[in-house]
């Protein structure tokens, strides 16, 4: 049976393909592939077009179906849904062993007629970013210091063992845009300069940063929301070097090589966060 949530800090509105709720889909579109669209050039002299750049659009899903009228409450469910469809949310797709969500908001929400107990109504989502994802996050642990040896004994330098890369699987259909969580330990001098690479070999690009961090600080790279900042809010995107740019850094399907190293003796680890994303959620 399929089910579709949409939800956001209004409330939630549940449609099914059947079962007991008040709102019952009849008919959906706009799960399957994305349209694309395409720039071409022709020349007088050759036959047909060279296609020289392709992106993908939007998406428009639309469900339409039939909402539970005979009861005197039907009229503030219908007003209920009204308010929650007006802001934008996530639009979560249960079928057949599927999960995926999107974000979406509604372009348009029809009441039709009434026949029986029922009334017939038809609503359409505009999705800005065309690709489904997990209901979730996968991470993995990227880089870690961590003593070596323990003792009594004041050695010139801290013996460490560092883990400096991971191979991070995106199992989506395209590629992922990750956040990337530098930890530093408590250990580390305030206000020390530290230089962080972080090189993804498969897609050969890297960030390169130039932080000045507090001891426990943790800074966040959010390469979906192209923002640099640490646990006190302060904007860190100046600390990018200028050669390097977020919105490069990405994790194509399948194995990705990240490698991470740092010009500092300094117990820090990194933590990438990602979603699957997906061409479709087809029901």
């Amino acid at each position: 049976m399929t089910k579709i949530i949409f939800e956001n800090n209004i409330g939630r509105l549940c449609l099914s393909g059947g079962g007991d709720e008040a709102w019952r889909i009849t008919k959906i579109s706009g799960l399957g592939m994305a349209d694309k669209k395409y720039q071409t050039v022709s020349y007088f002299s050759e036959a047909g077009q060279k296609t020289i750049n392709e992106r993908r659009e939007a998406r428009i899903i639309t469900i339409a179906g039939d909402v539970f009228a005979a009861e005197k409450w039907a009229p503030r469910t219908i007003s209920q849904a009204i308010k929650i469809l007006d802001k934008p949310g996530w639009l979560t797709i249960r079928s057949n062993g599927i999960n995926r969500r999107i974000r979406a908001r509604c372009s348009g929400f029809e009441n039709g007629e009434v026949y029986g107990n029922f009334r017939k109504f038809a609503m359409q989502f505009c999705c800005d970013c065309p690709y489904f994802e997990d209901v979730g996050k996968d991470s993995i642990a990227l880089f870690k210091k961590t003593k070596e040896i323990k003792s009594t004994f004041n050695l010139p330098k801290i013996f460490t063992c560092r883990t400096s890369d991971g191979i991070v699987v995106n199992q989506g259909d395209v590629e992922a845009e990750p956040i990337l969580n530098i930890y530093f330990g408590s250990q580390i001098a305030g206000g020390e300069k530290v230089t962080l690479t972080i090189y993804n070999k498969t897609t050969e690009c890297k960030l390169v940063m130039f932080l000045y961090p507090e001891p426990d600080d943790i800074v966040t790279l959010d390469v979906t929301n192209r923002k640099i900042y640490n646990d006190r809010g302060e904007n860190l995107i100046a600390d990018l070097s200028d050669d390097c740019s977020l919105s490069k850094f990405t994790l194509k399907e399948g194995p990705n090589y990240i490698t991470v190293t740092s010009d500092v003796e300094t117990n820090l680890s990194v933590v990438c966060r990602f979603t699957n994303r997906y061409l479709e959620a087809v029901c």
